[in-house]
């Protein structure tokens, strides 16, 4: 079972910060964190995981296209002055099999600034979160990751996914790293 670590993110801190508060983890089992909320304004469409599967259908790489063609993190007006890109996934209909809300931005530091029509800003609720991390070239890192996320919560685990929020965060230090936060109770 995934052990509890003290993990509270300000999402003001450097990407070193944050690499440096977080221990070196095996891939294979994640690890709990009790998380600090925040709030994560961008882009974002509406989609499940079936219609991602779909080429016609999917939207997450043109919202990625978007986001990055826009300036990526730096685009966000208020948000953190770092390299630090949150795609968070939100407002699910159900589980992993149904409709949900991705926002790919930056964490807020401020409410103020332009906002953008095409521009949402949500909430990452405090509470607690399994922690996995993937490595490699990315997109296929992070389907691998999230393929791994599926399978541990196939099996007979301790946590149930909460389902309100869950984000990972890509650091452009480090391209091919990701680290994926799944909320648990």
């Amino acid at each position: 079972p995934a052990s509890v670590q003290p993990f509270d993110w300000d999402p003001r801190c450097s990407p070193s910060d944050l690499a440096s508060r977080v221990p070196p983890l095996d891939m294979k089992e994640p690890i709990l964190t009790g998380h600090k909320g925040f709030r994560v304004r961008g882009p974002n469409v509406r989609t499940s995981n079936e219609d991602e599967a779909t080429v016609r259908r999917a939207q997450i790489p043109d919202l990625w296209k978007r986001y990055l063609e826009a300036g990526g993190p730096q685009s966000i007006s208020g948000g953190l002055d770092a390299p630090v890109t949150i795609a968070v996934y939100t407002h699910y209909e159900s589980d992993h099999t149904g409709m949900y809300t991705l926002v790919v931005g930056a964490p807020l530091v401020t409410a103020e600034g332009t906002k953008k029509l095409e521009h949402k800003t949500c909430e990452i609720p405090d509470g607690s979160y399994l922690l996995f991390e993937g490595g490699g070239s990315m997109p296929k890192a992070l389907i691998d990751t999230w393929q791994r996320i599926y399978a541990y919560f196939d099996g007979d685990v301790p946590y149930q996914r909460t389902y309100e929020a869950d984000f990972e965060v890509h650091d452009g230090s480090s391209p091919d790293h990701v680290e994926v936060y799944v909320g648990v109770r």
